[in-house]
């Protein structure tokens, strides 16, 4: 017969593995650090489909492309105060996500905690070493440019920081990171890290089944000059077709199909 201490901590939850005691300082955390990683999961969604969105195509280099910019700048600056504050603050009023890891082991109940730090090592969240180096360039970022400006260094601090750039495929290292981390944190859960309408656990029902970064999307292709040039400039449409390349025909006609008009 198994003792207690030879069970399985995955299929236990957290009211059997946590000291009673702390089990509400456990739960509180959690749902804080759950709704932050949400905000970090959407804010990089909707990035990603922008970043996948052909913008030269239907906007090029307009002057009036101003809205896509300015949503892609405050929603990666957003993602990355959200990183930094639950990974690098160390003020203890603060919930850090790294720092509740290291002291959880004081809320287990002590048959459970070997088999809570195998479960983090097994993760590969036991330590911060794959993405300290994307960290020491993210929390600059944070601190002078994005949460804080120094006065007489505006300047500084909107051209000055090429040196601590941070990309967007880090970016997602890090909320994959973190991501693992909540997992790994939760006992018997299932967190689900973006609403039903852009998850891909979730089995949409038939029809169309787009999101709204998705249809705002396609609007601004569909109301675009190009996407409308066979149809309201036929005579130009042949010359300038002429122009473009084979993957630029390709991507006109896959949203022309998409949006039930016929390829060109």
């Amino acid at each position: 017969m198994c003792s207690i201490k030879d069970k399985d901590i995955d299929s236990l939850n957290s009211d059997a593995i946590i000291k009673k005691n702390f089990l509400y300082k456990y739960e509180k955390s959690m749902q804080f650090f759950h709704s932050e990683l949400t905000f970090l999961n959407i804010n990089i969604y909707i990035l990603e489909q922008i970043f996948n969105f052909p913008h030269k195509l239907f906007i090029g280099d307009s002057y009036d492309s101003i809205f896509l910019p300015f949503v892609v700048k405050n929603f990666f600056d957003m993602s990355l105060l959200i990183v930094t504050r639950l990974v690098t603050d160390s003020d203890k009023k603060t919930y850090n996500i790294i720092r509740f890891r290291d002291s959880i082991k004081d809320f287990i109940k002590p048959e459970y905690k070997q088999s809570f730090q195998d479960r983090l090592k097994k993760a590969g969240v036991d330590t911060e070493i794959e993405i300290e180096d994307i960290l020491k360039r993210a929390k600059p970022l944070r601190n002078k440019r994005i949460a804080h400006v120094e006065q007489g260094k505006a300047e500084l601090n909107m051209q000055g920081m090429l040196g601590y750039q941070v990309t967007f495929e880090e970016l997602k290292k890090l909320r994959d990171k973190l991501n693992s981390l909540l997992e790994a944190l939760s006992f018997n859960v299932d967190r689900l890290f973006l609403p039903i309408s852009y998850s891909d656990k979730v089995q949409h029902p038939k029809g169309d089944n787009r999101t709204d970064i998705e249809r705002i999307l396609d609007s601004i292709a569909r109301e675009s000059s190009l996407f409308n040039m066979p149809e309201k400039h036929s005579q130009l449409w042949p010359h300038h077709r002429q122009k473009m390349t084979t993957k630029q025909i390709e991507l006109l006609n896959n949203y022309r199909k998409k949006l039930k008009f016929p390829e060109v």
